[in-house]
């Protein structure tokens, strides 16, 4: 299982350690502020890209910029048809996303779904894979994306689902995941 570095819960100089950079104070509160609201954990492999590539570290280090944005609704997808099971989502006609996991192996800065991260109550529960499969067959979904948080959170899960999947109609099964490669050592497929 993937250790989760939550950047909130270091002190300035451990941050600046990690990160291999000097932060002003001012951009250090700020950081905290924006950590009030959104969540800001990191992988241990990540914190060492972050050291490497300033570029990576802009994509996970909170910004102030971040409690400018406006979030319209709890739900980021426009064009979402409700399908009463909860942990799904169905999108463009014969597309539905599928929820395996509210948790993610790290926070990042421009994540649409970043208001209700780990809040599992938006995952697809065990007991309602026979609602998935019938809902699937009766409506022909040709195109199942798995993702959450990070699917691959719940590796074990994940691929129960993706065999749930096999006995339908879909066509295509994407996992939308991104746990870096070393992360993904976890996982086999036989």
């Amino acid at each position: 299982m993937t250790r989760l570095i939550d950047l909130a819960k270091l002190g300035k100089p451990e941050l600046e350690s990690l990160i291999g950079r000097t932060l002003d104070e001012k951009e250090f509160e700020s950081m905290l502020k924006v950590c009030e609201k959104y969540p800001a954990k990191v992988s241990e492999h990540i914190l060492s890209l972050m050291k490497k590539y300033p570029e990576i570290a802009k994509q996970y280090l909170p910004n102030y910029s971040e409690l400018e944005r406006v979030v319209e609704t709890e739900k980021p997808w426009k064009g979402r048809i409700e399908t009463g099971i909860p942990g799904t989502e169905r999108m463009y006609g014969s597309e539905m996303i599928v929820i395996a996991s509210a948790n993610c192996a790290s926070n990042c800065r421009a994540c649409i779904r970043r208001n209700y991260l780990g809040n599992s109550k938006e995952e697809i529960k065990p007991q309602d894979l026979g609602k998935l499969i019938e809902y699937i067959d009766k409506e022909k979904i040709k195109e199942v994306l798995i993702t959450g948080g990070d699917p691959l959170m719940k590796p074990e899960y994940t691929l129960k689902i993706v065999d749930s999947l096999l006995k339908t109609n879909v066509k295509h099964i994407k996992i939308g995941t991104a746990l870096p490669q070393k992360e993904l050592r976890f996982l086999e497929i036989q």
